[in-house]
């Protein structure tokens, strides 16, 4: 978690500077400039709160479920620079400013950002009131960006728009705040129903259908494992649809992928990576429709 929350204060620092010069830059426009105003106050104070974490790891070493990539580290600060860049040719243009925001804060950024404060207010009450902010913070960039819907591509990269026909992805993990984190991450790539452990799963798939199944291995009630069998006796069509997502490593997990070409993530993996192989999964599971 150490590395996530260095990242993280890192970037809410370049946000907080970003923001500053955009308000200046839009000086003369009075919802524009107390726009970017309010988004760097806010992001100067997620980077005290980061600085917070950073220091509370560094005391107590807790290993995170999830790892950053190279990809997602230039893809996210890059909006901040095209900004800067703009900012500088004095070419930044009102629709391109909302654009790269939309894009930057809906990116997964504020997704790892919550993962962590959950993670640190399950383990001290303090951090508690973090939640709130960051969600405030995101419903304030919601409701801002709804004036601007007038811009068609906006649309889509604020990611309101969805499938009139979505996938069901049944997640299937016994951690909160993980699965708060997958079920963001994903939910693009269809409706995210969650179970917390192999029985409350197994009870879930008999009633109804699931485009891809995403399992644990340690879980309390049933483990991934036993629900496996289970599903494999029951349910084979979903056999071709199912991820193992764990920490565990051993000869049974291995031997039940190769056998039945299922993929394994191993955490902690980035989310680009998770992203990535669930998106091949139902690729692959339509095509046997």
């Amino acid at each position: 978690m150490q590395s996530l929350a260095d990242w993280l204060k890192d970037l809410e620092h370049t946000a907080c500077e970003v923001y500053k010069k955009a308000a200046l830059y839009f000086r003369d426009n009075e919802q524009l400039h107390q726009f970017f105003r309010y988004l760097s106050n806010d992001e100067a104070w997620h980077y005290h709160l980061m600085g917070s974490a950073s220091d509370y790891y560094s005391r107590n070493s807790v290993p995170a479920d999830i790892a950053l990539d190279d990809e997602t580290k230039r893809l996210i600060m890059g909006f901040f620079d095209e900004i800067g860049r703009q900012i500088e040719a004095g070419t930044l243009t009102e629709e391109k400013a909302m654009s790269l925001v939309a894009r930057a804060e809906f990116s997964e950024w504020n997704d790892i950002f919550l993962y962590v404060v959950q993670d640190l207010t399950n383990r001290n009450y303090e951090f508690s009131f973090g939640t709130s902010k960051i969600q405030h913070h995101m419903k304030f960039i919601e409701e801002h960006l709804s004036s601007y819907m007038h811009y068609p591509d906006l649309l889509e990269e604020f990611g309101t728009i969805s499938p009139v026909w979505k996938k069901r992805i049944l997640i299937i993990e016994d951690k909160k705040i993980l699965v708060t984190l997958l079920a963001s991450v994903l939910r693009k790539e269809g409706l995210v129903e969650v179970a917390w452990n192999g029985e409350e799963a197994l009870q879930m798939i008999r009633h109804h259908s699931f485009d891809l199944v995403m399992s644990d291995i340690r879980m309390p009630v049933m483990d991934g494992l036993e629900l496996f069998r289970l599903v494999e006796s029951d349910y084979p069509e979903l056999i071709g649809r199912y991820i193992f997502h764990t920490s565990e490593s051993s000869a049974e997990i291995n031997e039940l992928a190769e056998e039945h070409g299922i993929p394994v993530v191993t955490k902690p993996s980035s989310l680009s990576m998770i992203r990535q192989v669930v998106h091949d999964v139902l690729g692959r599971a339509s095509l046997v429709e």
